[in-house]
């Protein structure tokens, strides 16, 4: 043993219980710390309290972003709102339609051939639109349909004032197609927009029923209000105060300067709210069911966006410290990648709808079905002349035209708002946490409406109604509720089942078939008129227009649009069963 005297540093170094934080000071230093000045706080609990500052911070944060995306959301779905209040503009065309045969000496055929064209250029573009919409956003569609409102019915005013083609100083016909075609174009590019934008904002909510349903229902106003507005406002009084023609000039100019505000308006608000946490949900979604190929570049976009970019990686696993410049090209990096994925995944979710054999069971059921009733809101006014004989001067009041647009316009808002509602509250859902006890699927709603539709021309096949006129009203609201509840719920049907990413894509290759439908069977209402006409047609007060009197003037076309609509409740059966099959809560 060695005769060294001891020393502190032969002896190990004590262990203090307080040298587990690195941070706190020797018990000698805390003593002469706490009595040289009490009131400075020390280093732990400097730490704490900036630890803890750090929370609060992060939690108000946090919350003052939650309240933004939410003023954003609901602001974004009042001006969709507005957008589709004004956006149907074109259902106002019976006001100044008749005065372009007076006042432009325009055929009935060329007055026709005007509504055509706006007719298909509302419905032909809307897969182009809705593409667009969900691969950029909603805003610089919406500021197109303003150009294409403020062109087209600029266009369609210097025309009108410009005289009838034949006089010194007038236009061709052809310019009024052209502007006609803007208008169209117009009208789905402002309702697209604004329906994208509420499905994306709302559909993944607990009332995406009726967030689809709202601005639809607008749609279906916005006529109506234009059309009293253009009848009181633009219509001046004679010597007599009587009313006399619109002023279709000045009519088409307040239509143009509206209509482009509105879509600046909707170009700056429309905004879609948290869509990459919807890309990354619907790969996800994909990925898990299989739908979605093995994709290197999306596993790595994924990994890049959901780890990295937010500063963690796996686990325990620390990202690499990146400087500033690498950064910065990180973020480029993000961006690109970013796009890339939404593009790669919204062609495949594209792919996906097209191969799907329910989506064209449930575009058939819709062609089935728009079409007979596009085709009975545009002939109304001569199927009220064929109830009653030619001796007869006008239909009483219950029965004008304009009562009966009216009661379609009216019944088709009211089955809007109503399924939309109730197919929130009583839809199965699939969500963990949120099953009902009561549930009715949207596809009851549907094959119900769908009947009510059929119900409405049995009705008016049978030729009860040619025996007492004063029923037809009856046709005109079950037409009406049947088709705005088909309207209004096949759409909320394709955000179900199809998700709401690529929803603008998706709903304008299911809305493109009305435009043939109506087109097929307004040919097949004319032909079956015209052979009444043929086969005992009459004369009116010695007039050239021939018109037609009685059943047989409309009984064969309605019960063909009996029997379609009952094919297309079997279309939708059958979606229904193999949806249920799937798992998906309809």
């Amino acid at each position: 043993m060695s005769s060294r005297s001891s020393s502190p540093s032969d002896h190990p170094p004590t262990i203090d219980k307080l040298d587990f934080d690195s941070n706190r000071k020797p018990p000698s230093q805390n003593h002469d710390c706490l009595n040289s000045n009490a009131s400075e706080p020390s280093g732990l609990l400097r730490d704490d309290e900036s630890f803890f500052s750090n929370i609060v911070d992060g939690v108000i944060e946090r919350d003052r972003r939650k309240i933004r995306r939410q003023v954003i959301r609901y602001g974004s779905f009042v001006i969709a709102i507005l957008n589709c209040l004004c956006a149907g503009s074109i259902t106002a065309y019976s006001l100044y339609g008749p005065l372009f045969l007076k006042h432009l000496g325009y055929t009935q055929f060329q007055v026709n051939a005007v509504s055509t064209t706006a007719e298909l250029a509302m419905y032909l573009p809307v897969p182009l639109f809705g593409y667009l919409c969900d691969r950029y956003n909603p805003r610089p569609l919406s500021l197109t349909s303003g150009l294409l409102f403020g062109v087209g019915y600029l266009l369609a005013a210097l025309t009108y004032r410009a005289g009838p083609p034949k006089s010194e100083g007038g236009w061709p016909f052809a310019v009024m197609i052209v502007a006609f075609i803007g208008v169209g174009s117009g009208t789905v590019s402002m309702y697209l927009s604004a329906l994208t934008t509420c499905a994306k904002n709302f559909g993944r909510g607990k009332h995406k029923g009726l967030a689809l349903a709202i601005p639809i229902a607008a749609f279906g106003l916005s006529g109506m209000w234009q059309s009293q507005v253009g009848s009181h406002f633009f219509t001046p009084r004679d010597e007599n105060s009587e009313k006399g023609d619109t002023d279709v000039y000045r009519y088409f100019l307040f239509l143009a300067g509206l209509l482009f505000a509105v879509g600046i308006v909707g170009a700056i608000g429309l905004r879609v709210v948290d869509e990459e946490e919807l890309i990354d949900d619907a790969v996800d979604q994909l990925e898990r069911s299989g739908l979605l190929e093995d994709n290197p570049f999306l596993q790595h976009s994924v990994l890049h966006d959901d780890d990295y970019s937010h500063g963690h990686g796996y686990g325990t696993l620390t990202p690499p410290t990146r400087s500033t410049s690498s950064r910065r090209n990180s973020k480029s990096h993000d961006a690109a990648d970013s796009a890339a994925k939404k593009t790669y995944l919204l062609n495949a979710e594209t792919r996906i709808f097209l191969t799907d054999p329910t989506m064209w069971l449930l575009a058939g059921g819709f062609f089935l079905t728009t079409g007979p009733g596009e085709a009975f809101i545009n002939n109304v006014g001569t199927i009220i002349q064929t109830l009653y004989p030619p001796s007869t001067s006008d239909p009483p009041g219950s029965n004008s035209p304009a009562t009966h647009v009216s009661i379609i316009a009216l019944t088709s808002t009211i089955a809007r708002l109503l399924t939309g509602t109730l197919s929130d509250l009583l839809a199965p859902t699939t969500e963990k946490g949120k099953e009902r006890n009561c549930t009715i699927s949207r596809l009851v709603f549907l094959l119900f409406s769908t009947l009510l539709f059929s119900l409405g021309q049995i009705l008016l096949a049978s030729g009860h109604i040619q025996t007492h006129p004063s029923l037809f009203p009856c046709v005109s609201a079950l037409v009406g509720l049947g088709y705005g509840a088909i309207f209004s719920l096949s759409p909320i049907i394709v955000s179900v089942v199809w998700g709401v990413e690529n929803f603008g894509t998706n709903w304008g290759i299911v809305a493109v078939v009305p435009a043939a439908g109506a087109a097929i069977w307004g040919a097949i209402y004319s032909a079956v008129y015209q052979a009444g006409v043929e086969t005992g047609g009459l004369r009116s007060d010695g007039e050239d227009e021939q018109m037609c009197y009685g059943a047989k003037c409309y009984q064969g076309t309605f019960w063909a649009m009996a029997v379609c609509s009952w094919v297309a409740l079997g279309l939708w059966g059958w979606a229904w069963r193999w949806w249920v099959r799937r798992g998906i809560a309809v």
